[in-house]
């Protein structure tokens, strides 16, 4: 597929991106006054994003970032960009990683999503068992995250078919 922009009278900008038999993006070439920049993405077996270029010019030295998943198919984590990345043995720092549990906060079935950037700063989100998000925590001055009970407190008995905070009718 191309796509063309006029940028001025003169400047046009282009790019070109080439897909695979399955109508996937592999390779994007973006034509600029300095010449072409090149984006590639490499796909794994399952047809996940494997490996993505950084942007580079032709004769520049290919730096790859690395996505690794889990069993689930999410991504679990991600490798900073190296050169001659190999999925099989990958190599750079992990610049972040997510982990995935269920809730197990009382009165909150759902999903937990515990994020670790970069930095080594987490984040946490919560989600009820419909998918909905319920809470995003991040941590306090000391780096923690928020016990599940400071969330979400124990509801106390309320009078018969009076729907508590979390909307459970408790009798």
């Amino acid at each position: 597929m191309k796509v063309r922009k006029q940028l001025d009278s003169m400047n046009w900008d282009e790019s070109t991106t080439y897909a695979d038999s399955m109508g996937r993006s592999v390779k994007t070439v973006a034509n600029d006054s300095q010449g072409d920049v090149i984006v590639e993405t490499k796909y794994d077996l399952l047809g996940r994003v494997q490996m993505v270029s950084n942007p580079y010019r032709q004769g520049d030295l290919v730096l790859w970032s690395l996505k690794e998943y889990d069993e689930a198919g999410r991504v679990k984590q991600t490798r900073e960009p190296v050169a001659g990345q190999n999925p099989s043995s990958p190599t750079g720092n992990i610049l972040g990683t997510s982990g995935f549990d269920i809730s197990t906060a009382p009165d909150a079935l759902g999903t937990v999503i515990t994020t670790t950037n970069a930095a080594s700063k987490k984040s946490r989100s919560i989600s009820n068992a419909l998918g909905q998000l319920i809470a995003v925590d991040e941590p306090d001055s000391t780096g923690r995250l928020p016990a599940f009970s400071a969330i979400y407190p124990v509801p106390s008995p309320t009078p018969s078919g009076t729907p508590s905070p979390h909307g459970q009718c408790i009798s």
